[in-house]
C-alpha cells in the first residue's frame, strides 16, 4: 500500500472536494481518499501498482492545478498496529487487568 498526497490548486469548497474523489474513484481503485479544500490537498491510500498518472490526469480534467506529489508506503496507523511497543503496550495492559481482576477475586 502507499499513500499519495496532492497539494491542490483551484478547489473551493466541499463540492470541488466531491468532484476530486469522483473523479480519482472512476480512473483507479482506491483503499481511501480524502480531499480538504482547506488544506488545498488530496490523500489518496492505493495498491503499490496504482498509476500516479492516470490520477493525476484525472484531477487536471477537472479543472484543478496539481502543484506538488509526495509518494511513500503507508503505514497502518491506530491501536492494533503490532510493532514492538504496541505489542509490549498489549501485554502490559493484560497483565495489569488480570492482577486488578484477581485483586477484585479476593
Amino acid at each position: 500500500m502507499k499513500e499519495i498526497i496532492y497539494q491542490i490548486d483551484g478547489m473551493k469548497c466541499s463540492m470541488c472536494e466531491a468532484h476530486v474523489n469522483d473523479a480519482v474513484r472512476k480512473v483507479v481503485k482506491v483503499k481511501k481518499i480524502k480531499s480538504s479544500h482547506k488544506k488545498n490537498n488530496t490523500i489518496i491510500i492505493c495498491e503499490d501498482n496504482v498509476d500516479e498518472a492516470i490520477i493525476e490526469n484525472a484531477i487536471n480534467s477537472q479543472g484543478y492545478k496539481i502543484i506538488s506529489k509526495d509518494s511513500h508506503n503507508y503505514v497502518k496507523k491506530g491501536l492494533f498496529r503490532w510493532n514492538g511497543a504496541g505489542f509490549i503496550t498489549c501485554i502490559i495492559l493484560i497483565i495489569r487487568i488480570f492482577f486488578f481482576l484477581m485483586f477484585i477475586m479476593l
